[in-house]
């Protein structure tokens, strides 16, 4: 039903469809992946900080300048 899209459920849809858009090398859809291994939100564990990283490089390199934004040296 409608209400899928705020459950479980679509929090996981959402998540592979950026998850699909960043394997194809969608600088914003990088950014957003790094975001959520950062949060660790959408994930089963503790926030990912290398993952992170390594997304938000990929993602300025791209053409994100939030990306950029997020690199640390």
């Amino acid at each position: 039903g409608s209400n899928d899209r705020y459950g479980p459920r679509g929090n996981a849809m959402a998540v592979n469809a950026v998850v699909r858009l960043a394997q194809q090398g969608e600088a914003d859809a990088l950014f957003t992946l790094g975001r959520l291994f950062e949060s660790g939100n959408c994930f089963i564990g503790n926030p990912d900080l290398v993952s992170a990283q390594a997304l938000y490089r990929e993602a300025a390199a791209r053409g994100s300048r939030e990306a950029k934004a997020h690199v640390r040296p």
